[in-house]
């Protein structure tokens, strides 16, 4: 827990750079700042991978 509220969000490898938000997002410090829900976070991938 300590490591998620101090360290830095991965930076993915340019490969993969494309699902950085779906790493960001989760992993948000600030809950409000994070997916909603389960729906919210299905739209935002789909949006990467269409």
């Amino acid at each position: 827990m300590a490591l998620h509220l101090r360290a830095a969000v991965p930076i993915l490898d340019k490969s993969l750079a494309s699902f950085q938000p779906m790493v960001n997002k989760p992993l948000a410090k600030k809950a409000s700042d994070r997916y909603a829900d389960a729906t919210e976070a299905l739209q935002a991938i789909l949006q990467i991978i269409c």
